[in-house]
């Protein structure tokens, strides 16, 4: 199946784009920013 997740660079989103990989579907991630340590806040 191919899934469309928006968020993906969010603590929940990043763990189901996990989850769907390792079950073999195919994901689209969509994030506003690149995964990583939020700094300067």
């Amino acid at each position: 199946m191919k899934v469309l997740v928006a968020g993906s660079s969010g603590v929940v989103g990043s763990h189901l784009v996990a989850a769907l990989a390792a079950r073999g579907d195919e994901v689209v991630r969509l994030a506003r920013r690149t995964p990583g340590p939020v700094t300067g806040v």
